[in-house]
């Protein structure tokens, strides 16, 4: 899978935030766990995106960048929460993902 790189943009260009923080989100709630290590690396870093990565575009001073990923996960997130193939494993993680879709809507709704 790819990694995300946030690094800086040249004065003048600009960059669809949305279109590139979904890219990389998508792969990650469309991969397919065959074990619940794998699915809770799946979760762990869904998590991570909204605890690590939004937090550090802020304090780059990129809050564009930060309000789109948060946009991200909240499009991405339903997918995630609906599958069929994994419902075995998010039954016992409910409120944890509970959590998790909590504070990205009032994050997203800061804006």
């Amino acid at each position: 899978m790819e990694k995300p790189k946030i690094a800086y943009i040249p004065k003048g260009l600009t960059v669809d935030y949305e279109k590139e923080y979904g890219r990389l989100i998508r792969q990650e709630v469309t991969f397919v766990p065959t074990v619940e290590d794998d699915f809770l690396y799946q979760l762990r870093f869904l998590e991570r995106w909204y605890k690590k990565s939004v937090p550090q575009l802020i304090d780059l001073k990129r809050p564009d960048a930060a309000y789109a990923v948060a946009v991200e996960l909240c499009r991405q997130l339903p997918d995630f929460v609906f599958r069929r193939d994994i419902e075995g494993y998010l039954k016992p993680k409910k409120p944890r993902l509970r959590k998790l879709i909590e504070g990205l809507s009032r994050l997203s709704l800061i804006r």
